[in-house]
């Protein structure tokens, strides 16, 4: 019986750590909710990094505007910008090495404060993809071009999100 409660007790000490992970991690929502009443995207609308951050934000259950309103959150994202290169080959030409990467600004502007007194800070994400013997015709007759890009913008969306709840 008291091995029984010792399992019982560290099962639920899991499962409280498990339902507050995202406290742990400093991913509360409700310190940004409380703070704003809307948000409102500002950056290249048909673009899919527009999207994807979008529907993220779109979760924490805040009205998403079409203007700076009082009470609103600013974020402000100029990119993706793609970037293709030749990483290495070896001495036989046989393997080569590409290198995609992708990089995009960001900052988080609070509408309550004066305009003259914004100056926010600006941020960057950046990541890389590397792969292996596939030039650029490879990678445009499969799409694997198209899938790596699509992959470092939700990986940028998700950075710019987390850094959102962060500060």
């Amino acid at each position: 019986m008291k091995r029984f409660l010792q399992v019982l007790a560290a099962v639920a000490v899991l499962a409280v750590l498990c339902s507050c992970s995202f406290r742990l991690r400093g991913l509360d929502q409700t310190s940004v909710t409380a703070k704003y009443s809307s948000i409102f995207l500002r950056g290249d609308r048909s673009s899919v990094l527009y999207e994807e951050l979008y529907a993220r934000l779109m979760t924490l259950g805040l009205p998403m505007v079409d203007q700076e309103q009082e009470g609103t959150v600013i974020v402000a994202f100029a990119g993706p910008e793609f970037r293709k290169s030749l990483v290495a080959v070896d001495s036989r030409s046989q393997d080569v090495e590409y290198s995609l990467s992708c990089r995009t600004v960001f900052y988080f502007i609070d509408s309550a404060i004066p305009e003259t007194e914004r100056h926010p800070a600006r941020r960057t994400s950046g990541h890389t993809r590397n792969y292996f013997n596939k030039n650029d015709e490879v990678l445009a007759s499969n799409n694997e071009a198209d899938l790596l890009e699509q992959s470092l913008i939700r990986q940028t969306a998700e950075d710019i999100y987390i850094q959102f709840l962060r500060q």
